[in-house]
């Protein structure tokens, strides 16, 4: 074997990201986000429920997104979000989190892990209203006292 020549024969580690993908030309009405979290769950309304996988949360950055059937049900900036808190289903006792906007609207998002997506709200800012160990249970957007 003939030893390694430092000029020559070594090749220098290629970076992940580089001059290589800052040149791609990107379809502008397409978009790359790290700030993106989508959740697939359900969602009930006045008068309306849907079961997962229905409806979908998108936060980012700017706000919040819910869609219902693919449909755009309500978007909104985070200053129009007033609070969250995690609540269970009146009847079968499903976990999600009750979402309250500025404008008095709200509405319930069903998931599996509310915990999980109130740390995201969380982190964006929204004010977090404490549940304590027992939520409240969720009757047509009324609590149960």
């Amino acid at each position: 074997m003939r030893p390694i020549n430092e000029t020559t024969d070594r090749r220098p580690c290629r970076p992940l990201i580089g001059p290589e993908v800052t040149r791609r030309r990107f379809n502008p009405h397409t978009y790359w986000r790290m700030d993106k979290q989508s959740f697939t769950g359900g969602l009930r309304t006045r008068g309306f429920n849907a079961t997962s996988p229905f409806a979908r949360l998108t936060l980012v950055d700017e706000g919040l997104t819910v869609r219902l059937f693919g449909f755009v049900y309500e978007r909104r900036e985070w200053s129009g979000v007033a609070s969250a808190q995690r609540v269970i289903g009146g009847l079968l006792g499903s976990p999600g989190l009750r979402i309250a906007l500025r404008d008095g609207k709200q509405f319930v998002f069903w998931c599996f892990d509310p915990q999980l997506i109130l740390e995201a709200l969380r982190k964006r800012g929204v004010l977090i209203l404490d549940s304590g160990d027992k939520p409240p249970k969720v009757w047509f957007l009324k609590r149960s006292e």
